[in-house]
């Protein structure tokens, strides 16, 4: 099938949600917005080549280019976000089509929504042991108190994700009431984060009293920068997957969400580290503190989110409602057979 954008390829400024509809009022705005995250191939090319290419100038090269600094920053800020947005097309163009094929049928039977949540929670503890030993060594060596603390939260996320492993291990073998465990797994999860949410704080404040962060060398920030965006998409989207029926694994997409919202935090202050070097040191220290807190308060939502619904789904199974207490219409929630 040819490539183009005239047959709706990837790099089309129009979707099938955009595509034919009236060109007024909210149509009009959401179709701007597509054309404006989703330019035509020459804009993706300007804007990488000005945005980057002036980063390239202004930091390695040290050369001035005075109030165009600003407007550098901006372009490639948003060369950033096109080519995020671009790429997540493009494998979305690509899995469309591989999807119509026997192969693509093949994947989409031996790695569902859920198959690929159960890999994320093997993958998802391996991955935290290294990140909380490799935070923890840093720490040790150099005496810093907040890679020791972020050793500390890469530890406490590791706890959560091995709980919900072996959870998931003991539902799927029948091992106890795949309601109440999946349930009260959900519950538990949220509790957990309520206590991740401290490790979190303690690392926030260090990191604003001590002006300490994450530093990467060279270019390698901008692969950073990529992967906590890409994070944060792939964590919203999996918040509103309905697809993902069992609890033990929808638990899973709070803690996801929190480390993403983390990861983003992180990012923040390691680019005003590491191009903020213009900008006064208290400056630094106030956006870092309010992206903390924000941070800190939103997956202190999440936590509670989480506590409340483990709850009520826990009295549903008990006939034991309060007065007051709904329950979400998930459509999925079926009882099982007493």
């Amino acid at each position: 099938m040819p490539f183009t954008a005239g047959d709706g390829g990837w790099y089309n400024g129009k979707s099938e949600e955009t595509a034919g509809t009236p060109g007024k009022g909210a149509h009009r705005v959401k179709r701007f917005l597509h054309r404006i995250l989703y330019p035509h191939p020459a804009v993706y090319v300007v804007a990488i080549l000005s945005g980057f290419g002036g980063l390239i100038l202004t930091f390695p090269f040290g050369i001035f280019l005075g109030p165009l600094t600003g407007g550098i920053y901006a372009v490639s800020f948003y060369a950033l976000v096109i080519s995020v947005l671009g790429i997540i097309r493009f494998f979305r163009w690509a899995g469309r089509h591989i999807g119509e094929t026997a192969f693509g049928r093949f994947l989409k039977k031996a790695f569902g929504p859920e198959s690929l949540a159960r890999l994320d929670l093997w993958l998802g503890v391996l991955l935290n042991v290294g990140m909380a030993s490799l935070k923890l060594w840093i720490g040790v060596t150099y005496a810093s108190r907040w890679y020791l603390s972020v050793g500390v939260y890469y530890l406490a996320l590791t706890g959560i994700w091995l709980f919900l492993t072996l959870r998931d291990h003991r539902v799927r073998r029948h091992a106890v009431d795949p309601y109440r465990a999946g349930w009260g797994s959900y519950l538990a999860t949220g509790i957990m984060l309520l206590f991740l949410d401290a490790a979190l704080t303690t690392m926030a404040t260090l990191m604003v009293l001590e002006n300490d962060c994450a530093h990467y060398p060279g270019y390698f920030i901008y692969a950073v920068a990529l992967y906590a965006f890409y994070r944060m998409y792939v964590s919203i989207r999996r918040l509103f997957d309905k697809r993902i029926t069992s609890p033990v694994l929808r638990a899973l997409k709070g803690p996801n969400l929190s480390k993403s919202l983390v990861s983003v935090f992180s990012l923040q202050a390691a680019l005003l580290s590491q191009f903020g070097a213009d900008m006064a040191d208290g400056e630094r220290r106030l956006f870092n503190a309010v992206t903390g807190l924000a941070v800190t308060v939103a997956i202190i939502a999440i936590a509670v989110t989480m506590v409340v619904r483990g709850i009520k789904m826990l009295r549903r199974r008990t006939g034991n409602l309060l007065p007051g207490d709904s329950l979400p219409d998930d459509g999925d929630d079926v009882l099982p057979p007493e």
